[in-house]
């Protein structure tokens, strides 16, 4: 007999370690999981360190995206300093949570002023959507250079988000109940009563902490074993510290794969923005080449053809003041003018010419010519730097 009470009292114990260690693996998974959705609304706030304040669509963008990727997430949206709702990126048109303001809270309140001190994200205290629904504020604090910007936050559904963190636990035969305080606001199933086996832990959160309770049903934890079980019994509770180990090292893999995959996609972003700069600077090169051409053909143009009409006329005009002909004073006047005239435009289409394209560019580079053509400015433009 006594020996039986021994091996009662070691299945107890036993029970008691499978129901804690169940206990311990889902606030891993609660605190990990809500550590993953807080990671990517920080993420989020990056956008304002890389744009100063990013424009809207690019905001629904990498909403959109997160929201996708997040179960239970129904909203992510933007608080100016004010407290006001400028954005928000709903799931379906959800209206109610557009509507909703979630700054009501005079104690949450003064604890979103208090990240303005630790930069640190807050996950609030759940309200009600509707009576048989609620959800649950994720805050996070904006900075651009040290400068608030107000909040990011994501309005998660409690029921949603809590399913689909303890799915891997939900054929295992467990009751889990999560309350914040005194107030239940999460249950797995509802139709396990609690029993002497049940296990209490915190789940620390930032800006708050969720209270955990866990117990086993009649079939997942009998009250009693067959003496011919105890070493199958030793073996489930092997196998399942051997689970939980393979869980565990599934989901850091998981995650590595995540990690990595996010990393290429950055680098194929990188390597995509680096061609298309090389683009656009071999783009701008062929621009300058193009508009050096233009006027290098222009001046050409003003040099062969204008400038030898203008020469042309100048010595006509020459050759007329030189004929022989009655003295006119006024027509000797005129034409002297009109030579005078002849020659400046041909000096001043020549000039044109030379500014247009000089010459010397194309054997001696920009800086020589640049020199010798500043020294026939006047002084007060000669001081610009070459």
């Amino acid at each position: 007999m006594s020996s039986w009470y021994a091996l009662r009292g070691q299945e107890r114990a036993q029970t008691e370690r499978v129901v804690k260690l169940a206990t311990y693996s889902i606030r891993a998974d609660m605190i990990a999981d809500m550590n993953i959705r807080i990671s990517g609304l920080v993420r989020i706030t990056k956008l304002w360190e890389i744009w100063e304040k990013p424009r809207e669509n690019e905001f629904e963008l990498h909403t959109s995206l997160y929201i996708s990727h997040e179960p239970g997430c129904v909203a992510v949206g933007w608080v100016s300093p004010t407290y006001d709702v400028n954005w928000v990126v709903p799931v379906d048109g959800d209206v109610p949570i557009r509507q909703l303001n979630l700054s009501r809270d005079e104690e949450q309140r003064h604890q979103l002023e208090s990240l303005l001190q630790t930069h640190a994200a807050l996950v609030g205290h759940s309200v009600h959507l509707t009576q048989d629904e609620r959800i649950l504020p994720v805050w996070v604090p904006v900075f651009e250079k040290d400068r608030f910007q107000g909040f990011i936050f994501g309005v998660f559904r409690v029921h949603t988000l809590l399913d689909d963190i303890t799915s891997d636990h939900a054929d295992l035969g467990y009751e889990v109940v999560v309350a914040e305080g005194e107030n239940k606001i999460y249950s797995l199933s509802g139709a396990i009563p609690k029993n002497k086996w049940a296990q209490e832990a915190t789940v620390p959160l930032p800006g708050t902490n969720w209270r955990l309770h866990i117990w086993p049903s009649a079939k997942a934890m009998p009250d009693t074993y067959p003496l011919s079980t105890v070493v199958l019994v030793g073996g489930i509770f092997v196998a399942l510290q051997l689970t939980l180990t393979v869980y565990l090292a599934q989901k850091a893999r998981l995650w590595a794969r995540h990690v990595e995959a996010v990393n290429q996609e950055l680098v194929k972003e990188n390597a995509e923005r680096r061609r298309t700069e090389e683009s656009m600077h071999r783009l701008s090169a062929r621009l300058l080449q193009l508009q050096d051409e233009e006027r290098r053909h222009i001046a050409r143009e003003l040099h062969d053809s204008t400038a030898q009409t203008l020469y042309g006329l100048a010595i006509k005009l020459r050759l007329v003041s030189q004929s022989e002909r009655t003295p006119d004073p006024k027509s000797d006047q005129l034409l002297k003018e009109s030579q005078e005239l002849a020659q400046q435009c041909l000096s001043e289409m020549r000039t044109m010419a030379y500014l247009l394209h000089p010459p010397s560019l194309d054997e001696l580079g920009c800086y020589r010519p640049a020199a010798a053509w500043s020294k026939d400015l006047p002084s007060e433009a000669r001081s610009w730097s070459i």
